[in-house]
C-alpha cells in the first residue's frame, strides 16, 4: 500500500502523488512516498521500517529453512481446506463441515451428498499429506497451491 508520510511528524498525510516523487505539502513540510516492497511470504518476512527525511524503508530478510517448509505446508494446507469449502459451497452448504455433517441426515438425498462429501474430503487430506511427505523427502518437487488443487480428486456428487 502507498501512502505519504509526513517526515516531520511522522504521520499519513493525505494523497499520493501518482508519479511517488517527492514534494511538499499544503504547509511546506518535505513528504516521502512509501511502498511497501512486495515479497514472497514463504520465503522472506518484514522485520522493520525506517522512515528518514527522504525516504521510508522496510527491513526484509529471509526466513530459516524449517520456517520456510512450514510456511509452504500452511500455505499449501489452507488452500486445499479453501478447495474443499468452495466445492462444498456451490451446492450451498456452508462449507466442508456442513457438506459432510448431512451423511447421517434422514433425507435420502442430503445424505447421500454429505456422505460423497466425507468419501471425498478423506480422498483430499490423503492425497495431499502424502505429497507433502513426498516433497519433504525429495521424492517431488513442491508444487503450488495451483497445482497442488489441480491434482486433488475430483468431488463426484450423488
Amino acid at each position: 500500500m502507498e501512502h505519504i508520510i509526513d517526515t516531520e511528524k511522522l504521520r499519513v498525510v493525505k494523497g499520493p502523488r501518482p508519479d511517488g516523487e517527492l514534494h511538499t505539502n499544503a504547509i511546506g513540510r518535505k513528504v516521502v512516498p512509501e511502498v511497501k516492497p512486495a515479497i514472497d511470504p514463504a520465503t522472506h518476512r518484514y522485520t522493520g521500517r525506517t522512515v528518514t527525511a527522504d525516504a521510508v524503508t522496510w527491513t526484509v530478510e529471509a526466513i530459516s529453512a524449517e520456517e520456510q517448509a512450514e510456511r509452504i505446508k500452511q500455505i499449501l494446507v489452507d488452500a486445499v481446506q479453501q478447495h474443499l469449502d468452495t466445492t462444498a459451497q456451490a451446492r450451498s452448504y456452508d462449507g466442508i463441515q456442513s457438506l459432510c455433517s448431512y451423511a447421517t441426515s434422514a433425507d435420502p438425498v442430503f445424505a447421500a451428498e454429505g456422505q460423497a462429501g466425507v468419501v471425498w474430503r478423506d480422498a483430499v487430506w490423503s492425497y495431499c499429506y502424502q505429497v507433502l511427505a513426498d516433497c519433504q523427502a525429495g521424492a517431488r518437487p513442491v508444487p503450488t497451491a495451483e497445482e497442488l488443487i489441480a491434482e486433488l480428486p475430483a468431488m463426484v456428487w450423488p
